[in-house]
């Protein structure tokens, strides 16, 4: 076992012997002081620092499960295909026609089971808890680049995530 007391690097190697191939496999411990780990930990935990708002959407769509349900190829699975869906109408199970907007995808999301697009069960697991209303748009922001009615597509991908309201209305 190994016990780093100081910051640093230190080189990792196996004790066991498992062929020779082994001993082409580098490894390399890095040691920070508790301030520069607790600062590195803070940066990574804020999903929206350097990235624009689309790119938050998509990364939450892999991380949060939605990629088992829903694909952005067309191709339907348990829900709908998430390919030019945002902007477009759909008949919900109840014989509703809705159009696909933030406030649908707000909702959907939230309280999925009010609104079930027609073809599909009411199965999606609310995420209300769980997604943050910036988290929501981020997803719809990456929802927008997906269809060819998402509106202005360079306002919906291109908007750092990580600027403020008030740093982009002074912009």
């Amino acid at each position: 076992w190994f016990e780093a007391t100081e910051p640093g690097t230190y080189d990792l190697r196996s004790s066991l012997f498992n062929g020779d191939s082994l001993t082409a496999m580098n490894s390399a411990l890095v040691v920070h002081s508790g301030a520069d780990f607790d600062a590195w930990l803070e940066s990574v935990s804020d999903i929206f620092q350097g990235r624009t708002m689309a790119e938050v959407g998509e990364l939450l769509y892999n991380r949060q499960g939605c990629a088992v349900c829903h694909t952005t190829d067309g191709t339907p699975r348990v829900g709908p295909t998430f390919l030019n869906m945002y902007g477009y109408e759909f008949d919900t199970v109840e014989g509703v026609r809705i159009t696909v907007d933030d406030a649908y995808v707000k909702e959907s999301i939230l309280t999925p089971n009010v609104s079930v697009i027609a073809g599909y069960q009411p199965v999606m697991t609310p995420y209300a808890g769980i997604l943050d209303d910036r988290e929501i748009e981020a997803i719809t922001a990456w929802l927008r680049t997906l269809s060819d009615k998402g509106g202005d597509l360079e306002e919906a991908a291109g908007a750092p995530a990580d600027t403020t309201a008030v740093e982009q209305e002074e912009n």
